[in-house]
């Protein structure tokens, strides 16, 4: 009798850890196609904005404020990093003007992501000081990294991700 409870037990153990796996499979395969999604749509929303910059025409004020309200999670700065590596592969200088555009929303995001934990801080800052460092997609572009001419916001936005606590590689 009781090697029977036993049994039912380990067997009862069993079923529900593979129960566990396929739901978190599932879960995982529907957190792949969001992001997947989420990618597509900021490649579209920035790739607008970059054909606005090479008509030299000015970047709507409302993707401003809809990417900095957009990036304030960590999953759509995610997807946001993804997309940009994707757009410096051509590095042109439409991609650098749109990179020091977009310059004061990162300023803004930094003040932000500065008061998160530790962790979303740290990707904030790994994302910016990967920018800095590649020059947008790699390529030297001068002394003065992705965001060109503006050199004192660059290093304010580093300083600000390194102190706080996130781990920044120069």
């Amino acid at each position: 009798m009781g090697s029977e409870i036993l049994l039912y037990g380990y067997g009862l153990v069993c079923l529900s850890m593979l129960v566990f796996n396929i739901i978190y499979n599932i879960t995982l395969k529907g957190s792949d196609m969001r992001m997947e999604k989420r990618v597509q749509h900021y490649e579209a929303q920035a790739l607008i904005q970059v054909q606005r910059v090479r008509r030299k025409e000015p970047m709507e004020k409302r993707y401003f404020t809809w990417l900095r309200y957009r990036l304030f999670r960590v999953k759509n700065l995610i997807a946001f990093d993804r997309v940009m590596d994707q757009i410096d592969d051509n590095g042109d200088e439409a991609e650098r003007q749109y990179w020091e555009r977009i310059l004061d929303v990162l300023l803004k995001l930094a003040r932000t992501y500065q008061r998160r934990d530790n962790l979303q801080a740290a990707y904030f800052a790994y994302f910016v000081c990967r920018k800095e460092k590649s020059g947008s997609s790699g390529k030297k572009r001068g002394t003065s990294g992705v965001y060109g001419g503006v050199h004192e916001k660059k290093e304010f936005l580093l300083s600000a991700q390194c102190t706080s606590g996130a781990v920044c590689f120069r």
